[in-house]
């Protein structure tokens, strides 16, 4: 495959399209990952804590008492626990989108706002190459073989396990 490539202003071989701004953003990201690797068990986590505190200082800002999840849990159809274990993060979630439109709808946030990817994903998506080489397996697609974001891969009682161990460990 044949890859158009571009000089940049201070004479920088770059591929085509790309600016020195954006290679180094994803030579940032790549660093990253290499170095927390041992970490790139990926998982949704809610960002409940920092929510309910925002929302809070609204309410002081209005004269009105602070809610705490208690308060929060009837209002969302939840019971206590389930809200304070949701918003721990101790525990990779399967959760479904009742849970996520209500924390949506209650804080006036947007899914991105409520619940993000631990670790970010890599802005640049999928590796088109990979993604070939994974359809071509077909019936072939094993555990043994199946990508990283196979449901199983992600939410298998081994990922759960190795999701919990890189958070005590994180």
């Amino acid at each position: 495959m044949t890859r158009l490539m571009q000089l940049s202003g201070s004479g920088t071989l770059l591929p085509w399209g790309a600016t020195v701004s954006s290679i180094r953003s994803h030579e940032e990201h790549f660093k990253w990952a290499l170095a927390n690797y041992s970490r790139m068990i990926m998982g949704y986590v809610y960002r409940l804590q920092p929510l309910l505190a925002e929302l809070n200082e609204r309410r002081a800002e209005l004269g009105k008492d602070p809610l705490a999840w208690g308060e929060l849990a009837p209002l969302l159809g939840m019971s206590r626990q389930a809200l304070q274990n949701l918003a721990s993060n101790r525990e990779l979630k399967v959760t479904n989108t009742r849970f996520l439109e209500a924390f949506c709808r209650f804080f006036g946030k947007e899914t991105h706002e409520v619940m993000t990817l631990d670790p970010p994903l890599d802005p640049s998506g999928a590796d088109q190459d990979e993604v070939d080489r994974l359809v071509a397996l077909g019936p072939e697609l094993t555990p043994q073989n199946r990508p990283a974001c196979h449901v199983e891969e992600l939410y298998s009682d081994e990922a759960r396990d190795r999701w919990r161990q890189n958070r005590a460990t994180g």
